[in-house]
C-alpha cells in the first residue's frame, strides 16, 4: 500500500473519488474515469492493492469503500493534509 499510494496521480485521484463519496458503488469504468484515465483502462494495478488492504470491496461488478474501515479515515486525513480536494 505504501508504494501504491504515492506512485501515480491517477491513484491519488482514485482515492479522492472513493473517499469523497464513501457510500457510492462504482463500476470499473466509473473508477477509470474518476482516476483521470480512459474508460477502458486496466484498473487491476489500481484496485488490486485496495482490495487486498480491504479498503474497498467488490460486489459483482461494483466497487465501494468498506464501511467503517479505519484506513479510510486515515487516508482521508492524509489527502486533506496534502491539499487534495475531497468532497465530504
Amino acid at each position: 500500500m505504501r508504494d501504491w499510494l504515492f506512485a501515480k496521480q491517477s491513484k491519488r485521484l482514485l482515492l479522492e473519488a472513493l473517499l469523497g463519496d464513501p457510500g457510492r458503488r462504482w463500476t470499473r469504468t466509473e473508477l477509470s474515469i474518476a482516476s483521470g484515465q480512459h474508460a477502458k483502462a486496466r484498473m487491476d494495478l489500481h484496485l488490486g492493492p485496495l482490495l487486498e488492504a480491504r479498503l474497498i470491496e467488490r460486489q459483482g461488478n461494483l466497487y465501494r469503500l468498506v464501511p467503517g474501515q479505519a484506513l479510510s479515515l486515515t487516508l482521508h486525513n492524509l489527502l486533506t493534509e496534502l491539499g487534495a480536494s475531497l468532497e465530504s
